[in-house]
């Protein structure tokens, strides 16, 4: 029986600060060890962890892609995928942009720039914080098919896609629900991710506690602001295969 192939194209280390749980090297150490065909890290608003990461990944004969997931105008989020060398450029730029007269800590990316270095860069649309699965879980399809065609629009042909995820929360499953109507109507392809924060379960727990910290808050008052599982951890490809087995597609179309 063949082996699934999966990469995982939306995680975040360390350097996503207060937020991702474990350094560069564990997750491209974890994803090599679950037999991940590559592994992209999408920090936040940054590629910091970029060198320590594609050096650590090389040495287990691993894959690694550089991102970022950017916040954009409005508090929505984009993942950002580099494909090339010009990509990575692009990327470095968009960053330096969405800190640019902002202050310490925060980013903020508007779309008329992020149109203007879109070249060698793949699109996700985001989390359950993207413009698009917003609209999609608010049951907004017009809007979200709107959203999705001004967003394709901005990257080269084949390189924008609707990203679905399944951490088992009911608000993922409307908004998939959504997205994959919007795929269905704008002919745009869907990709699975898992939106890893730890390489490993047993870092849930330090991740609350980052969250505490950035928030200024205590576990027992943190709320919602904590993840409600475990489940956002790099995850094998028979794991994920068996989450989306409704969609392989968004399987394949990770590779």
């Amino acid at each position: 029986m063949t082996r699934p192939a999966y990469a995982e194209l939306h995680a975040h280390s360390n350097f996503s600060f207060l937020d991702g749980a474990s350094h560069p090297e564990e997750m491209a150490a974890r994803a090599a060890e679950l037999g991940l065909t590559a592994l992209a890290i999408t920090d936040h608003d940054g590629v910091y962890g970029a060198v320590r990461f594609s050096h650590a990944a090389r040495e287990h004969g691993l894959q690694p892609i550089v991102g970022m997931e950017a916040s954009m105008t409005g508090g929505h989020h984009l993942t950002l995928l580099a494909r090339d060398r010009e990509g990575y450029a692009n990327i470095c730029r968009l960053a330096t942009a969405a800190h640019h007269d902002r202050p310490k800590g925060t980013a903020e990316l508007d779309l008329d720039t992020l149109a203007q270095h879109t070249r060698g860069l793949v699109g996700l649309s985001g989390c359950l914080q993207g413009a698009i699965p917003d609209a999609a879980l608010r049951g907004d399809n017009g809007r979200a098919i709107e959203l999705a065609g001004r967003y394709a629009g901005m990257f080269e042909d084949g390189c924008f896609f609707l990203e679905l995820q399944d951490h088992w929360l009911g608000t993922e499953y409307l908004a998939s629900a959504g997205l994959l109507e919007v795929a269905q109507s704008t002919d745009l392809p869907v990709v699975a991710t898992n939106n890893a924060h730890y390489h490993d379960r047993a870092r849930a727990r330090l991740q609350d506690v980052l969250v505490c910290i950035k928030h200024t808050v205590t576990l027992e008052t943190a709320g919602r602001r904590l993840r409600p599982n475990r489940e956002f951890v790099l995850k094998p490809a028979a794991e994920m295969t068996r989450l989306f087995a409704g969609v392989p597609e968004a399987i394949s179309n990770t590779l």
